[in-house]
Parts: structure tokens; C-alpha cells; sequence
């Protein structure tokens, strides 16, 4: 896990899940380091504990800040403007949701004053309704879909490389189950903090999650069992929130054209997949732009309330059979035009301008810098720093010693631990 030095840092940039949000940390760490902005990349439930302990930023670059529990968390740091002040820069990781998950992302109390990064015109809409300043919004576009950009598609990896890697044939077709079922493995009490936190119907979004994922996995069984696809590679690509259930895990040990793969940016796959198969996932705006045909899997009609509007447009696919028959005809060449409401509306959702998502979010925390002041302090309560060094060791010594993985409630914690050697070898490829 990266340690600290003594360097003086202007910018905190915290990742929370590795294959979702690193590479668009590094090419924002690049973009300021261009406009002699230092900045330092930190892990949420790692080493960004004991960051705020030793580092005094002037602007904090989060990937989520919904409440006043979440500005206390970061007001564990020092500001580095001379009066002691920060700023926080929320990036939103979640805008495109269902009509109960809006309500619940959308920001509450001292959360609204922080400055807000928005993918398009509809969530700037969304929290300006709800009272946030229209000078602390900046539509700047989604920074994950910088990445098919002309100047950054070299940023990608190639069919060959990822083939080589997991010992999947690139001369054969490839077929990917996109997951988006961590909210299938809910605890109950998940469930309960959600709720109080105001995402209401948790419960029952859970039971409907639950519900798609068997379901998803049985046609996928379907698939793998059928003659016509033996010579074809089937990857799950599961959320970074999403468990490896125990009968996932048997399906692939069944069968050895199936592989279940956490790692790299989901675009890598977009990029060298013949065609996307999800339940209900914003990623399929990426799968969109990278130009992979998509489908949506619809086993049962989804409650009103836990659809998401910009998703129901996507082409849908209703029973097994037709699954099979639909990757027939893509892999066939036969796919033809589709989902065209889907990519035009795409553009209500996110903006597509001529600079990137990622220089717009630099330019606001060259701003915000420029100010010399920022709205949030420091707010620790007593013994924080000795509580998050010693939380941080804990955790260094649960990974190294194999014992992370054998607690469920630390899985996904343990796929977001990252070296320096492995941080500096992501860096190099992004700087080129």
C-alpha cells in the first residue's frame, strides 16, 4: 500500500474501488500536475485514514459525499489554505439511478456545500432542485468516458494482452455478463443503515437483486451448456461491490470457458468483447460509446420505482432462448442497428464537450486553489490519529497475512489493496 513522504501536497484524490476510479485519478493527478498542482492519490479504507493524519490538503477530490457523516469523515484532515481551511470537490460516482436512488445520492445538509462535479444537465438540475448553489456545480462530463477520447484510447489494453493474462483465446468470440448485483448481498444490517440514511425500499431492491442474479446465472449455464457456444469465451465481469458467491464460483470450476475476472477498467473488456449482457448497469453508456452491442436481461418486469429511466431503452432480452439466440446473431455479424433511443438519449445524461471531463475537474480545483480558502476545517475527534494509524496496521497485517480473505465483511476491501510498485507500474502507462 503507498506510504507518505514528506511532500507537500496541494490536492487529496481518494479512490474507493481500484478497477472503477484509479486510472481516472491518475489522469486527473496528471492534469494538475500540468498546471504545477501537486496532488496525492489515496484508498478509501486504507491508507487514506492515516493520510489525513500527516497531509494538509487545500482541496479534497472524493468519489461520494451524500451527508453531514460523510463531511465528518473528511474533516478528519487539516486544510492546507493559510487559515486552515479545505475545500472538497465531489465527484458523484452515482447520477444516472433509479427515482429512489436519486433522492438518496442527491447531497443533504453541509454535503450540498461542497463543489459538485456533474456527468450532464440532468443531475445539475437534480441538485439545484434540492437547494445546491448553481456556482458550486460544474458540468463537466462523466471522467470515465475520457478514456475512448481519441488522445487517450491508447490508454486501453488490447484483446491479445487481456487473452494472454487470464488464458482466454483472443482468437475466439468473446461474450460478457456485466454484474450489477452487490445489492443482492445486502446484510441486513446494510439494509437498516441505508434506510436510516434515507434509500428506502432496500429491502426490496435487495429481494429483486437476488431474484436476477440466480436467474442471470441460470441462463448463463443455459449458454455455456449449449453445443453451439464450445468454442466460445464467456467472462463475469462482477461489480467492485459484488461478492464471489459460492455458486458462481462452481459454475466456473464447471466449465473452462467460463472466467469470472474482478480486474481492470470494465472499458478493457467493453473494448475487446463481441457483445455486453447486463441486468441493469450505467456502464452500458460505456459499453455504448466503445461500440459493443448491449442488451438488458429481463427475466421479470422490474418495480417502476427501481428502474432507471435512461437504461429501460436498451434492447431487452426476456427469456433464455432468446439470450442464446441473440448472441447467435451478434456473433454472427447479424446484429444490425440497435438501441438507438438508448445512444441518443445518452446525451440528456452526459455532456460530451470539447475538453475532457477530467481537465474541466482540474480547471475547478485550480479555481478553488486560486481562492485561498476553502468552506470546511479540520473537526477530529479525540485520539483520531492514533485510531486510524493503528486501523491502517491492522489491515496491512489482516491482507499480508491471508486473513482479509477469509472474512467475508473485508473481500472487497481486500480487492481495492493496491502496492507501490503496482500504483507506480498504473502510473507509468497512464503518463505514457
Amino acid at each position: 500500500m503507498p506510504c507518505f513522504n514528506n511532500k507537500k501536497n496541494d490536492v487529496i484524490i481518494i479512490v474507493e474501488h481500484l478497477n472503477r476510479e484509479l486510472e481516472s485519478a491518475l489522469l486527473l493527478e496528471r492534469a494538475l500536475d500540468e498546471r504545477q498542482i501537486t496532488s496525492k492519490i489515496v484508498f478509501k479504507g486504507w491508507n487514506e485514514g492515516p493520510a489525513s493524519c500527516f497531509i494538509r490538503p487545500k482541496v479534497i477530490v472524493t468519489p461520494w459525499c451524500y451527508d453531514n457523516k460523510d463531511i465528518k469523515a473528511l474533516c478528519g484532515y487539516r486544510g492546507g489554505f493559510a487559515d486552515g481551511s479545505f475545500d472538497i470537490v465531489d465527484l458523484h460516482s452515482e447520477q444516472v439511478t433509479t427515482p429512489d436512488g436519486l433522492s438518496f445520492v442527491l447531497p443533504i445538509d453541509r454535503a450540498k456545500q461542497t463543489f459538485h462535479i456533474c456527468w450532464g444537465q440532468f443531475f445539475s438540475d437534480a441538485l439545484i432542485s434540492v437547494g445546491v448553489d448553481a456556482c458550486r456545480i460544474c458540468i463537466a462530463g462523466s471522467n470515465r468516458l475520457d478514456f475512448f477520447r481519441e488522445e487517450f484510447r491508447n490508454l486501453s489494453l488490447r484483446k491479445e494482452q487481456l487473452g494472454k493474462e487470464f488464458g482466454i483465446d483472443p482468437a475466439k468470440p468473446w461474450v460478457l455478463f456485466i454484474g450489477n448485483f452487490s445489492t443482492a448481498f445486502f446484510t441486513d444490517e446494510r439494509v437498516a443503515e441505508l434506510d436510516a440514511r434515507g434509500l428506502f425500499n432496500t429491502a426490496e431492491n435487495r429481494e429483486t437483486s437476488k431474484r436476477a442474479y440466480n436467474e442471470t446465472l441460470s441462463w448463463m449455464v443455459d449458454a455455456l451448456c449449449d453445443s453451439v457456444f464450445k468454442d466460445v469465451e464467456f467472462i463475469y465481469r462482477p461489480h467492485p461491490s459484488e461478492p464471489l458467491s459460492e455458486r458462481l464460483q462452481e459454475i466456473e470450476a464447471e466449465f473452462t470457458n467460463l472466467h469470472v475476472i474482478k480486474q481492470h477498467a470494465i472499458r478493457d473488456w467493453f473494448l475487446n468483447c463481441d457483445i455486453g449482457l447486463t441486468w441493469c448497469s450505467t456502464s452500458s453508456v460505456e459499453a455504448a460509446y466503445a461500440g459493443l452491442p448491449i442488451f438488458a436481461l429481463r427475466p421479470f418486469e422490474i418495480p417502476a420505482h427501481l428502474k432507471f429511466e435512461l437504461l429501460e431503452t436498451i434492447e431487452k432480452i426476456d427469456s433464455s432462448l432468446e439470450l442464446r439466440n441473440i448472441i447467435t446473431r451478434v456473433l454472427r455479424g447479424d446484429s444490425g442497428q440497435h438501441n438507438v433511443e438508448f445512444v441518443n438519449d445518452i446525451s440528456l445524461y452526459y455532456k460530451n464537450g470539447p475538453n475532457s471531463a477530467t481537465d474541466e475537474i482540474a480547471n475547478v480545483v485550480e479555481k478553488i486553489i486560486s481562492n485561498n480558502s476553502g468552506r470546511f476545517a479540520c473537526e477530529r475527534s479525540p485520539f483520531y490519529c492514533i485510531r486510524k494509524v493503528l486501523g491502517f496496521a491492522v489491515k496491512q497485517a489482516a491482507f499480508y497475512s491471508g486473513l482479509m480473505r477469509k472474512v467475508p465483511s473485508w473481500r472487497i476491501l481486500a480487492d481495492d489493496h493496491i502496492t507501490q510498485k503496482q500504483l507506480t507500474r498504473k502510473r507509468e502507462l497512464i503518463n505514457g
